[in-house]
């Protein structure tokens, strides 16, 4: 859920630049949120042969007040990129906390490692949006240069600062400070009351379970593999198609309930595909099957231009369980 909410954020980033964005606070354990952190990037950097150090200087709870959600996903956007910079070595996350006046503490975050670093020119505009330090029409290490930008931007809606201090050929070390009101641990005692509300609450309900056929039309493997796995869940036959063309060619041969289509893909996207699926001349053995289009785009007219080619609905990525299971609902043959 965290990793959705964080997605789904980049994905509208009209919501930061229109001011719209709210913060979430909450008292959270800062030496906590360091540790997870670690854990999950770790495995990034080990792929790469990279060392990833941060001294965690007290095993004892630091208690802070603010939204360590965003202070993750910044962590993220500098951290990934330090990872896709350096090729060897090692990279280094290092904070700081400070206490102030009036119940306040600032807190430091330093990210160094020993990549490719900057030029004077390259980190005066680092921090603009669609900005990329490699910047060649071969671009190597690949990216959209918004997360700087969204960095730079939640950041400041925080009260801080960021920055960078780099020399070219000798790494890189980013760094952020925002201040933040002093939190308070949870209380861990509950009364008999509280204990049986947590222990219902708790309690996992079974999914819904359908039953039926589908394809999924998609060609990013990791978002078949997502898609595939949450399907499967409800109890669905799943099978995948990695464009519109072989989806065509999968219809003229298969019959399925329902058919999950990708709008923007090679060879052919799904908007071809569905007014193909749809015309007089189909080969499809059901012209009429349900589709429905999964997309990142969130613009307004997205889903007129989906119903126009011939689509029957349209739920937004990233997917999550809960949109799944309403399409299922609504379009699945009632037995």
């Amino acid at each position: 859920e965290s990793l959705l909410n964080i997605i789904n954020d980049i994905l509208d980033f009209s919501k930061v630049e229109a001011g719209k964005l709210k913060l979430e606070t909450f008292d959270f354990d800062l030496n906590q949120l360091m540790k997870e952190f670690m854990a999950v990037m770790r495995f990034r950097t080990e792929e790469k042969g990279l060392l990833l150090t941060s001294p965690i200087k007290t095993d004892l709870p630091i208690w802070l007040h603010g939204d360590a959600g965003r202070i993750r996903q910044i962590l993220i956007n500098l951290v990934g990129n330090a990872i896709k910079f350096t090729e060897q070595g090692e990279i280094s996350i290092r904070y700081e906390l400070q206490a102030q006046d009036n119940n306040q503490s600032l807190l430091s975050i330093h990210i160094t490692d020993t990549g490719i670093g900057l030029s004077d020119e390259q980190q005066n505009k680092l921090f603009d949006r669609f900005s990329q330090a490699d910047g060649s029409t071969t671009r190597r290490y690949g990216g959209t240069g918004l997360g700087l930008a969204i960095s730079k931007q939640l950041v400041e809606l925080m009260g801080g600062n960021i920055g960078v201090n780099s020399k070219l050929g000798e790494g890189s070390t980013f760094w952020f400070s925002i201040t933040l009101p002093i939190g308070h641990a949870p209380q861990t005692h509950l009364d008999a009351q509280q204990t049986h509300a947590l222990l219902d609450t708790a309690s996992e309900h079974p999914l819904p379970q359908f039953s039926g056929r589908v394809l999924v039309v998609e060609d990013n493997p990791i978002n078949q593999m997502v898609a595939q796995c949450q399907l499967e869940d409800f109890g669905i036959e799943v099978e995948l198609a990695d464009n519109g063309r072989i989806a065509v060619e999968k219809l003229a041969t298969n019959r399925y309930d329902i058919v999950f289509m990708d709008c923007q893909m090679p060879v052919m996207d799904g908007f071809e595909a569905s007014r193909s699926i749809r015309s007089a001349q189909s080969n499809a053995l059901n012209p009429n099957v349900p589709i429905i289009a999964m997309t990142a785009n969130v613009i307004k007219g997205d889903r007129e231009k989906c119903l126009a080619a011939g689509m029957s609905d349209y739920i937004s990525k990233p997917v999550d369980p809960e949109k799944l299971a309403q399409a299922l609902h609504n379009w699945l043959p009632k037995a």
